[in-house]
């Protein structure tokens, strides 16, 4: 048995067969070319190649003389059989000009497939370049033509991958909760083995499978700082920011989840500490933090591979910056001043939002087999007094809010 040479099989392949001519007494041997028995014609750049000890030199045909080691011919198969045992040739042993012995091979070009089949979800599709959630799911399936007996066996290069039929020629699995590391891209394979019965030949079909979920965040902004007009302690609502960041979420490599990873039944998901690190020293304004603050404490969908982040301070009622004293309206003492905070998350605090994959069960997976996700943003935010002056109706202000984005 040969297995054919199917270079659009990704990974590696070796498909050749070694046959080893060897005899106690004889030091020549007599090679036929083999031909294709249902027409007689040579199977020799038809449905074989033979090579040399070298696997790259053709092989001569004929009468060759024995080395003491033995003389080695590899086959390779180009063309599938078209039923079993088609291929043959004989050989002949001779000491000198005598005939010692003889004898005759038939064999099979065996044509293996292996394919990995899986959902693209809100990501891409796996061929293009090899990768898909952590925890996600897929089938495998495997043809053999002809059909001649064998065991197979499908596996993964790293623990974890769990098959439902490791044995059969279609099965369904579930990828391991652990990215493939940055080095290993392409190297870890989802493998097909097959062995033909009543040989030791093992055909094996190798494809890289890269396990990924999202470890980073990318948005083309940097940040932005909005400024109000001058502001006096009076009625009214103002607006300090109101913008929308769009992040996309990147595997280990820093490519885009969306265009690069099949999701396969997986989801992508974040959660934001926002809650936790915005602060006021204004009592009234801290209180809308506690009590109505719009954000995403628990995982939710970053659908299709992205996340909607908008930072809203919006129609604020400027009483709560305010005081009266005398029966004199004016802003609270600390906002008098240049530097004077409404709102910020302090310096030694970011706003954080971390990431995950749901798996088609409902749990969640860093990526690394801890509860520790990865941060995608590591943001910082502040609402300040920027300007101050002095007015017939008092101290009027003006405040910048700058919102910084950081992804590391």
């Amino acid at each position: 048995m040969v297995s054919l040479n199917n270079d659009r099989d990704p990974g590696p392949e070796d498909n050749l067969r070694q046959f080893v001519f060897k005899h106690p007494s004889a030091d020549f041997v007599y090679i036929e070319k083999p031909v294709y028995i249902p027409d007689g014609r040579t199977a020799i750049n038809r449905y074989i190649k033979a090579y040399e000890k070298d696997k790259t030199t053709s092989f001569v045909f004929g009468r060759r003389r024995l080395p003491a080691t033995g003389l080695i011919m590899y086959f390779e198969g180009k063309r599938r059989s078209r039923r079993v045992n088609d291929i043959g040739f004989e050989f002949q042993y001779f000491k000198g000009k005598k005939a010692l012995c003889g004898g005759g091979a038939q064999g099979t070009v065996v044509e293996v497939k292996g394919k990995l089949t899986m959902s693209s979800g809100s990501g891409a599709p796996f061929t293009r370049q090899n990768k898909m959630l952590i925890a996600a799911k897929g089938k495998a399936s495997a043809t053999i033509r002809p059909n001649i007996p064998h065991t197979l066996r499908w596996h993964y290069d790293v623990a974890g991958m769990t098959f439902t039929a490791p044995n059969a020629k279609q099965t369904n699995f579930t990828a391991p909760s652990i990215i493939t590391p940055t080095n290993r891209l392409n190297q870890n394979n989802i493998k097909l083995e097959v062995k033909l019965q009543g040989t030791n030949q093992i055909i094996e079909i190798a494809t890289p499978v890269n396990l990924t979920s999202p470890q980073h965040m990318q948005e083309n902004r940097t940040g932005v700082t909005t400024r109000t007009g001058w502001l006096r302690a009076n009625r009214g609502r103002i607006n300090l920011i109101n913008t929308l960041f769009q992040y996309e979420l990147l595997d280990q490599w820093g490519i885009s989840l969306r265009q690069g990873s099949a999701f396969a039944k997986s989801q992508t998901r974040a959660r934001e500490n926002i809650a936790q690190v915005l602060q006021s020293p204004i009592p009234g304004v801290m209180q809308i933090i506690r009590n109505n603050l719009n954000h995403s404490p628990n995982f939710t969908a970053a659908r299709n591979g992205r996340l909607r982040d908008r930072i809203r301070v919006y129609r604020l009622n400027k009483l709560l910056l305010t005081q009266v004293i005398q029966g004199r309206r004016s802003f609270v003492t600390s906002l008098q001043t240049v530097g004077g905070v409404i709102a910020n998350v302090p310096p030694t605090l970011t706003h954080i939002w971390e990431m995950c994959v749901r798996d088609s069960r409902g749990r969640l997976h860093s990526g690394d087999g801890t509860a520790n996700y990865p941060h995608g943003t590591e943001n910082s935010f502040s609402s300040t007094v920027s300007s101050v002056r002095q007015t017939s109706f008092g101290t009027e202000i003006r405040i910048d809010t700058t919102y910084t984005v950081n992804t590391p």
